[in-house]
């Protein structure tokens, strides 16, 4: 116990300002992934959070671009809490900011893997009637399908509406309301067949168990870098962003896994824990 609460307190968690701006997070944003974001963006605000193969970001620019982008897409696209919306993409910025921002409206965020067919899409609609898409400009020709094309929005574009832009840009006179977190579901397989929905409330008491692990048994704390080569739509993808981002670590992530590329990166920026 008394090592977990010095790591605790070696991350910035348990100290004054760590404690109060816990407090704040919650009363502010209520209880959803944001609040961890938030805490984050207050302890380490200039310190990078997240590099992909665009841009990098520091924690107090994620959070505010999540913050704009959640209201955006409240305003815009008038997403309300309960609703379902599925995410279709692959490792980058845009995507792990509308995990963000969808858990700060309050939303079911279900996490599907974009490499599946047309059919399989078509398929996981008729399911499980989705209210909204957010997907990789790469899936547009299955987006443009009459039943997906008036409830979806693409994680990047040249020159239309995307999760980048909206981020980017923010929305005057939008107020977003304090929000307890829906589910987010992670859609395991798919590639081949229809995946099966293996749903996690990212609350504290499922948290907190592989978290105090991380930190008494594999000394997570001691690293300040961390490549996360698995995806997000996957289990372990988005459990290493979730403690990444609580730890205020410095990630790095690639859309598709390439050895060769990812050794380049290792070696380049130095990091340290993939």
């Amino acid at each position: 116990m008394l090592m977990l609460l010095e790591k605790l307190n070696r991350t910035g968690l348990l100290s004054v300002p760590g404690l109060l701006f816990i407090l704040e997070a919650l009363l502010t944003t209520g209880v959803n992934l944001m609040t961890m974001l938030r805490v984050s963006a207050k302890l380490h605000p200039r310190r990078f959070a997240i590099t992909d193969e665009r841009e990098r970001w520091t924690y107090f620019e994620l959070w505010q671009q999540t913050e704009t982008l959640a209201g955006s897409l409240s305003q815009k696209f008038s997403i309300q809490p309960k609703q379902k919306v599925a995410i279709a993409c692959r490792n980058h910025a845009a995507a792990i900011k509308a995990i963000f921002a969808l858990s700060r409206l309050g939303t079911h965020v279900f996490l599907v893997n974009p490499e599946m067919s047309a059919e399989q899409f078509l398929a996981l609609e008729e399911r499980f009637k989705f209210d909204f898409y957010i997907h990789d400009e790469s899936l547009t020709h299955v987006f443009n399908h009459p039943t997906l094309k008036h409830k979806s929005l693409p994680s990047y574009h040249s020159s239309a509406e995307s999760i980048d832009r909206l981020s980017r840009t923010p929305c005057k006179n939008v107020r977003l309301k304090k929000v307890k977190t829906g589910n987010i579901v992670v859609m395991t397989g798919g590639t081949t067949g229809q995946p099966k929905a293996a749903s996690r409330k990212p609350s504290v008491l499922n948290f907190l168990p592989p978290f105090v692990a991380l930190l008494t048994k594999v000394h997570l704390d001691r690293y300040r870098s961390v490549y996360v080569a698995t995806p997000v739509y996957h289990g372990y993808g988005l459990a290493s962003l979730l403690l990444g981002v609580v730890l205020g670590a410095e990630m790095y992530f690639t859309e598709r896994f390439d050895a060769a590329k990812g050794c380049s990166l290792i070696a380049q920026h130095r990091i340290e824990v993939l």
